[in-house]
């Protein structure tokens, strides 16, 4: 049996040579640093009081892993629709930065975590920020 035969073990069969198990060049430090900081937001919604629990932290539940799935596709789309898709990732980031303002607005977020988590999320914003400039023309939209 040869790498190449269909009967071969899969665990020993050889990928195609277009194949790539690993995204062209992603940068895996803002996937790692967003799935962190998924995890700390869940951990940190399960002691928001009752009435804001369901709701706003939920939606920030939500929001937190929506952007960590978009950034995971990102890596691993072509380049050509890349920028299109970080663009809807910043859009994502500008909701959970609100969403958690709003939560420490509301005293569900004390002071400290809620430093602490927007530091964080600047650091992401940041990073996929980074990432929309080296793949090309800014294509972002500014508040106004």
């Amino acid at each position: 049996m040869t790498p190449d035969d269909p009967k071969t073990p899969a665990s020993r069969r050889r990928a195609p040579a277009n194949f790539s198990a690993k995204p062209a060049r992603a940068p895996v430090a803002v996937v790692t640093e967003m799935h962190e900081l998924a995890a700390w937001i869940i951990g940190r919604v399960a002691k928001y009081p009752k009435d804001l629990k369901y709701t706003l932290g939920h939606r920030t539940i939500d929001v937190s892993i929506a952007i960590l799935e978009g950034l995971v596709e990102a890596a691993y789309l072509p380049a050509s629709v890349r920028s299109e898709h970080l663009a809807a990732v910043n859009r994502a980031i500008e909701r959970l930065r609100h969403l958690v303002r709003l939560a420490h607005t509301l005293a569900a977020l004390p002071h400290d975590s809620y430093a602490h988590v927007a530091e964080r999320i600047d650091g992401v914003g940041r990073q996929v920020g980074g990432w929309m400039r080296a793949r090309g023309p800014a294509q972002t939209e500014v508040a106004g």
